[in-house]
């Protein structure tokens, strides 16, 4: 597209063996939102990351206004008016809220007081109420992700990219969210928005493209699409639609969990076999708390009247946790994949109660990497390297 702000052409990325994107098409206009669609795994962050100056393409050519460009860094993609906004938070925990912010701009003496001054006005643009002295440890992960927002509005940016920024926000977050993006808009800044909800994406987007296993597979405006075949281009094929009968199930199954923690009033939540229970409320109401509450890892609970212990105890009492933060909670990042889904069924894998099966973790892991679609499907692979850290989910 002649006179794009960017235009992507041609762009290959390989993590040895595996080819995370193949010859891919991109552009975007000023004044845009261009919404970057696909499952898990399709190549959509790949893609951005390379724009953003994280990682570089195998090949293919990129150009922002008309300029060829090359980013070596991310430092290289700022100075060139791009910002990303990361669906994995990109914070330094142990530092202010404001240091945050600035953080590969700071001068090397800091006045903290002035450094505040200067992030209020940013933390008013995403209306969020903290103290800029604040460590950033002690705000909620949807607060954590406004900052990650104001950060990337802080920089001179022609080009920014939301990569499902709404994840850990509350509905009335996302309203001024998307306020915001309106008011970039008017002023001439492309934006390149991907999100699983395409709801959201219908509200806000000018035009989709969709990738699929590495490939774009189709490009329109959203006022020629339906939801349909927008789901339909993102999987390559009609997705039926099922309901659920409501069924009833005898009382004497169900299991009753009781929880206790700090900043929670005490409750209980009642579990039947194949029962979905839906804990709603906005950021900071507790909902998480709840969570590792019944997993063990916070205040107290019970099920069925037996005291979960710890987490370990948890699990083997048959339950999971998926955390809300992964990178934090959920994973080992300098470990392995293998390890990393060998860990929490470590004692059906050991011999004698000292040696590893190793045949027997080879084809667990095995298993769960392709019913799970995990890319690449490498185990050796560490989990917080390259592709592997940016992709874990499956097909629907």
């Amino acid at each position: 597209m002649t006179g794009a702000l960017l235009e992507m052409r041609g762009v290959t990325k390989r993590f040895g063996t595996f080819e995370a994107l193949s010859g891919v098409d991109f552009d975007l206009e000023a004044g845009e939102v261009h919404a970057l669609l696909g499952e898990n795994g399709a190549g959509k962050s790949t893609l951005m990351k390379i724009l953003a100056g994280v990682q570089p393409a195998t090949s293919g050519t990129m150009a922002v206004a008309g300029e060829p460009v090359n980013f070596t860094s991310v430092a290289d993609a700022q100075a060139n008016g791009v910002a990303m906004v990361y669906q994995e938070l990109a914070l330094v925990a142990d530092l202010s809220v404001a240091e945050n912010l600035f953080l590969g701009r700071l001068d090397a003496w800091v006045s903290h007081r002035r450094l505040a001054a200067r992030a209020a006005p940013l933390l008013e643009q995403v209306e969020l109420d903290v103290q800029p002295l604040a460590a950033v440890s002690s705000l909620a992960v949807g607060e954590q992700q406004l900052v990650e927002i104001a950060r990337a509005l802080g920089h001179k940016q022609r080009i920014l990219v939301f990569d499902e920024p709404t994840a850990a926000l509350s509905a009335g977050e996302t309203a001024r969210l998307f306020h915001r993006i309106a008011k970039l808009k008017e002023q001439g800044v492309g934006i390149v928005y991907i999100s699983h909800r395409l709801e959201e994406v219908f509200e806000i987007a000018d035009r989709v493209t969709v990738l699929r296993d590495g490939r774009k597979v189709r490009t329109a405006s959203l006022s020629e699409l339906t939801p349909d075949d927008v789901v339909r281009a993102m999987v390559g094929r009609d997705v039926k639609r099922f309901t659920r009968a409501p069924t009833q199930r005898p009382a004497e199954a169900a299991l009753e969990f009781e929880f206790e923690a700090s900043g929670v009033a005490p409750g209980h939540i009642t579990v039947r076999p194949g029962e979905i229970i839906g804990l709603a409320g906005v950021v900071g109401s507790g909902r998480n708390k709840v969570l590792s509450t019944l997993f063990g890892a916070a205040g107290t609970a019970r099920v069925d009247g037996t005291r979960v212990r710890s987490p370990h105890h948890a699990i083997d009492l048959g339950m999971f946790l998926v955390p809300e933060d992964r990178k934090l909670a959920g994973l080992v990042l300098e470990l392995s994949v293998r390890e990393n889904l060998a860990m929490a069924i470590l004692p059906r894998l050991v011999r004698a109660g000292l040696f590893m099966n190793a045949a027997k973790e080879n084809r667990q892991v095995r298993h769960w990497i392709e019913r799970l679609g995990v890319k690449p499907p490498e185990p050796e692979k560490r989990a917080g390297q390259g592709a592997a850290a940016d992709h874990g989910g499956g097909r629907p």
